[in-house]
C-alpha cells in the first residue's frame, strides 16, 4: 500500500523543509496545511496514512485539539507531533491522543525520515487485521471499510457512513456533538442537523444500539 502524509505546520519555511525532506525519501506529501479546518477536510477526503502535526498552529484550534478531532474521525491515522518545546505537558498530550511520538525542533533530516518510516511500518498490517463484530448483528471489515448487518452489506450515504464510522471507532465512549460534526462536515453544525442525521441512521438500522447522552453527544454500545 502506498503511504501518504499530511503536514500541518503554520511556519511556511519549516513546512516546505519537511516536504522537501520527505520527497527526497520518496514519501508522498499530500499538502502543507496551517490550520485545523483545512486539515480535517483533507483527512476526511484523502485519508493520509500519517500526519506531521505542529502543536502550535494558526486559528482557535490547537494542534493537540486537532489531534483529538483526528482521533474522533479515524483512529488508524498515525500522528507525530512536531514542536519546539520539550516538557512533561508535551509528552502527556502525545499520550492522551495515542500519538506515535514527537519530533523536537530543530530536528535532523535522518531523524525525521527514520521516525516517519518506523511509524508507518508499525501500522503496515493493521488494515488487514480485523473484521470486528459489534451489537451481535453488525460487523465492520477494516480492509474494505464495509459495514454489514447479519452478513449483508449496509448501503449508506457518505454522511451516514461518516457518522456510523466515527461512532464505531469510539464505540463504548461518548462522542460529542462537536466531534461528530467535525468528522461528518468538517465544521460545527446546528445540533438539530446532527440529530436529524442520527434519526435517519436509527431508522435505517433499528437494531443498532445507539444512545444519546444528555444532549451532549452519542454513544455506540
Amino acid at each position: 500500500m502506498k503511504h501518504s502524509i499530511l503536514i500541518v505546520e503554520d511556519d511556511f519555511i519549516a513546512a516546505k523543509y519537511l516536504e522537501q525532506i520527505c520527497m527526497q525519501s520518496s514519501i508522498k506529501v499530500l499538502q502543507n496545511i496551517n490550520n485545523a479546518y483545512d486539515a480535517l477536510c483533507i483527512i476526511k477526503d484523502q485519508k493520509p496514512s500519517l500526519v506531521l502535526l505542529d502543536i502550535m498552529i494558526d486559528g482557535p484550534v490547537s494542534g493537540t485539539e486537532l489531534a483529538m478531532q483526528i482521533r474522533a474521525c479515524n483512529r488508524d491515522i498515525v500522528i507525530i507531533f512536531i514542536t519546539a518545546y520539550s516538557n512533561p505537558e508535551m509528552l502527556e498530550s502525545a499520550l492522551n491522543v495515542n500519538a506515535y511520538g514527537y519530533l523536537l525542533k530543530p530536528y535532523r533530516d535522518a531523524e525525521i525520515i527514520t521516525t516517519i518510516l518506523m511509524a508507518l511500518n508499525s501500522t503496515k498490517t493493521s488494515a488487514e487485521k480485523v473484521i470486528v463484530t459489534f451489537n451481535n448483528n453488525f460487523s465492520f471489515n477494516a480492509e474494505k471499510k464495509l459495514f454489514k448487518e447479519n452478513g449483508k452489506p449496509i448501503i449508506l450515504s457518505k454522511k451516514l457512513f461518516a457518522l456510523l464510522y466515527t461512532l464505531f471507532q469510539n464505540r463504548g465512549s461518548v462522542v460529542s456533538n462537536k466531534q461528530l460534526a467535525q468528522a461528518i462536515w468538517c465544521e460545527e453544525k446546528n445540533v438539530n442537523t446532527l440529530r436529524a442525521l442520527v434519526y435517519r441512521l436509527k431508522i435505517k438500522l433499528p437494531k443498532l444500539d445507539l444512545k444519546s447522552s444528555s444532549n451532549w453527544g452519542y454513544i455506540l454500545c
